[in-house]
């Protein structure tokens, strides 16, 4: 189902670079870019209605998790399968909500991710949580730096922006609400550059899509995730300095309050250290965090999976 035609979704990744596609194809063929929010919306009108129409809510995952086990016990073994966006889907069947007005950066592409997309936590926003991903400006800055939309610069927005999703899972829910009201005039330092450095993995590992060359994969990288020595702005130009643990150390220091200040070398090892010097029941549960971030990537990542609800944000077109 799409819950409203000018913020379309709740889609899985695949299917929000699909529509997005759409429109770079459209674009192309008439010489131009869409005028206005309303002709993108005529567009996407007949692909979204099939895809809300024909698509599968629950994981294909859940579905071969589920078959498999029938085959060894019988079909009456089959569970009911679970339904991410079910929750959604039955709030707004019969009730389209208002289009949501979002504040995206507007520092243009220096940089800052969340001008191109921005996760709006369960916590605060309830149904309506999930990536919000600013579609005009991802057709533009595709077209302008020469980049695969749908397989290269639309996932690695993703992967930043489902890192944030991560985070607000990982932490307990009055620890997520205290890091964010420390935050509510300015963002986290540690928090983006992890996230940062998770779309930076991505772009780096050759069996993804980010493109088939390195020159293809390097190009990418330097349109989004530009160093502070390249200019970039704190926190976000700070990936370099996050070491390969951040999934389990970042949620813990974030609930220790220790992201008033940009990553550096010293404040990461007090933070390791924390973890280490840990009750042992603490230290594995922190170490878990691993787990789920490789698991909330990975099936964030794959084709028709429904980790985090992708919307494509039609209401600020142009803008």
């Amino acid at each position: 189902m799409i819950i409203n035609p000018l913020q379309i979704g709740p889609c899985a990744l695949d299917e929000a670079a699909g529509l997005l596609k759409a429109l770079e194809s459209a674009a192309t063929e008439r010489g131009a870019a869409m005028g206005d929010r309303d002709e993108a919306a005529a567009i996407l009108e007949g692909r979204a209605k099939a895809l809300g129409e024909s698509r599968e809510l629950h994981s294909l995952s859940a579905q071969r998790r589920a078959l498999i086990r029938a085959t060894f016990e019988g079909p009456q073994a089959l569970p009911q399968l679970a339904n991410p966006f079910e929750s959604i889907a039955t709030r707004y069947a019969a009730d389209e909500p208002e289009a949501l007005e979002l504040g995206y950066s507007d520092s243009g592409n220096d940089g800052v991710m969340e001008y191109f997309a921005l996760y709006l936590p369960r916590a605060y926003y309830g149904d309506r949580y999930g990536i919000y991903l600013h579609a005009s400006r991802l057709v533009n800055m595709a077209a302008g730096a020469g980049l695969d939309l749908a397989g290269g610069l639309t996932p690695a927005v993703g992967v930043h922006e489902a890192f944030h999703a991560f985070v607000e899972e990982a932490m307990s829910s009055d620890d997520y609400a205290a890091h964010r009201d420390t935050h509510t005039d300015s963002y986290c330092l540690w928090e983006e550059a992890a996230a940062n450095r998770a779309a930076a993995d991505w772009c780096r590992d050759p069996r993804s899509s980010a493109g088939a060359t390195q020159a293809a994969r390097d190009a990418l990288m330097k349109a989004l995730l530009v160093t502070r020595a390249q200019g970039g702005p704190p926190g976000y130009g700070d990936w370099e300095l996050v070491e390969r643990d951040y999934a389990a150390v970042v949620p813990r220091a974030l609930s220790r309050k220790r992201c008033a200040a940009a990553i550096n070398a010293g404040d990461w090892a007090l933070a390791v250290g924390d973890i280490l010097t840990s009750p042992e029941a603490e230290r594995l549960a922190t170490f878990r965090s691993l787990d789920l971030w490789v698991g909330m990537n990975t099936r964030f990542l794959s084709p028709g999976e429904r980790v985090v609800p992708v919307y494509l944000d039609l209401v600020p077109w142009g803008r």
